[in-house]
């Protein structure tokens, strides 16, 4: 009887040390193939919204599911857009590139993964998984969404004046249900895994890549809040150790030193006066005396100082950069919405001076004035916005090309922030406007006037003869509010 036996050690990896998993548990803090490894996550938004609420700060009822809280300031979130690829005219791109602009969530960075198979000749989810547990450049880390200045060096090493504008939106991404959701995703090419936005086994307020933040209780608050959105904050998708309490100051960084840089991917806000984004469309809202529009968006990569604006895509012989569309609605009062003659939503403006107050068929839009039970008029302070018909959502826009359902698509993009449980909204181009539900009111309220205080005003057009300039020190009623919805397309 002949025995054969041949030692193989790990047939090839002598010299590159033992390979098994108790081995990496046991000495990764010291093995210099972990240690070395570049930062292994990689997350990025697709959906962002800013809403102009005086009162977004002030909540009657905090939920811990982001989406049970109507009202914020800034709220932003990671989707699957692939189905809409067609109407973003994806079609022809390279699956990589589909993938990479249209999903976005959290993932394994492409630069991790070949490290790690550069390292140990392999890149199986054991390896990737003790890679991660090993590396101290993650530990404890969750996803968490700030604002922070795009300017590192301003005001204290480039933080805001409230180091509390942030939050977590996720576990630790060390943890092991989400480690296994990571490495198990599908490999996206060259750009790490697939990205991830929905973690089914997750509690309900960690499920989601969403997030809000909400600030102010006044619309001198609001004003400064966007003052300092308009050039100066950046919305920032970057991560902070879920075991430490603290303040925004706990950011990671490349460098150690959050005060300079910080991992992860800006959003900075592209304000404007003009609420029409389409080449196709004017202004649909009244210019508010600020640019309370958001009009695009621009990404930043916050792990360089100074950062650095991402405009490249993988292929840019296809694209010359990322693009978001954005739309604003304006938040109309349920009151200030409906026919004080038919208690129904308003078809058309009255004439007040006709004791009939009939109808007049050439204001089907915009803006009406108000009565008041003396007779006095009030200038501008009711707006059209019906319950939006099939019909409209279903109309093609043949502006765009190709042709598409836009109304029908931008609905679907504000039932992303906005859900129908508390807010009734109307896409059509006509109207644009969304509505506070009742439920609404009973957890928080938009407007300092109040949502539902008929005896006071909000100036929806103060461009009437007889109104005056809206806003603290115009002297005149409150100024509206609007939320406006980015979303990435290419």
């Amino acid at each position: 009887m002949l025995v054969f036996f041949q030692n193989c050690g790990k047939a090839g990896f002598d010299a590159g040390g033992d390979l098994s998993s108790a081995s990496l548990l046991n000495n990764a803090s010291g093995d210099e193939r972990i240690s070395s490894a570049p930062f292994p996550f990689d997350a990025t938004l697709n959906h962002v919204s800013y809403m102009t609420c005086p009162m977004a700060g002030k909540a009657a009822f905090k939920d811990p599911v982001d989406s049970g809280n109507p009202f914020y300031s800034v709220r932003a979130g990671a989707y699957d857009n692939m189905p809409y690829a067609v109407m973003f005219q994806a079609g022809s791109l390279y699956p990589e590139e589909q993938s990479r602009r249209l999903q976005a969530g959290i993932g394994l960075s492409g630069d991790f993964i070949k490290h790690v198979k550069t390292k140990f000749l392999r890149d199986d989810k054991d390896i990737l998984s003790q890679a991660i547990a090993g590396t101290s450049k993650a530990q404890n880390y969750a996803l968490t969404m700030a604002l922070i200045y795009t300017d590192r060096s301003r005001m204290q090493g480039g933080f805001g004046w409230d180091y509390q504008l942030y939050k977590n939106i996720s576990p630790s991404l060390t943890s092991s249900v989400m480690t296994n959701y990571m490495t198990n995703e599908l490999r996206n090419g060259n750009s790490g895994t697939v990205k991830k936005s929905f973690f089914s086994a997750l509690d309900p307020a960690q499920r989601a890549v969403t997030g809000s933040l909400s600030w102010g209780q006044s619309e001198t608050d609001r004003d400064r809040l966007h003052s300092e959105l308009n050039g100066s904050l950046t919305l920032t998708l970057g991560y902070m150790d879920s075991t430490m309490g603290g303040d925004i100051t706990q950011l990671a960084s490349p460098e150690g030193d959050p005060f300079k840089t910080v991992y992860g991917k800006g959003y900075r806000f592209m304000m404007s006066a003009n609420a029409g984004h389409q080449s196709f469309e004017t202004s649909y809202h009244s210019s508010p005396v600020k640019s309370y529009f958001l009009a695009g968006i621009e990404e930043l990569n916050m792990a360089t100082k100074p950062v650095q604006v991402l405009n490249s895509v993988i292929s840019s012989t296809n694209d010359t950069g990322r693009k978001w569309d954005c739309f604003s609605l304006a938040i109309v009062r349920h009151n200030d919405r409906m026919d004080f003659v038919t208690g129904r939503p308003i078809r058309a403006c009255r004439d007040l001076n006709n004791p009939a107050f009939p109808e007049i068929p050439s204001q089907t839009t915009g803006v009406c004035d108000a009565r008041t039970s003396t007779g006095t008029i009030i200038r501008g302070v009711r707006r059209i916005c019906p319950v939006q018909t099939i019909t409209s959502l279903n109309a093609v826009n043949t502006n765009m090309a190709p042709s598409q359902q836009l109304n029908m698509l931008r609905l679907s993009m504000a039932r992303r922030v906005l859900p129908a449980e508390y807010w009734e909204i109307n896409t059509d181009p006509n109207y644009l406007c969304a509505v506070p539900t009742d439920k609404a009111a009973s957890r928080g309220q938009c407007y300092a006037s109040g949502d539902e205080d008929q005896s006071k005003y909000i100036q929806y057009d103060w461009t009437q003869a007889g109104a005056k300039p809206c806003g603290p020190g115009g002297g005149g009623n409150e100024c509206p509010a609007f939320v406006s919805i980015c979303y990435r397309t290419k």
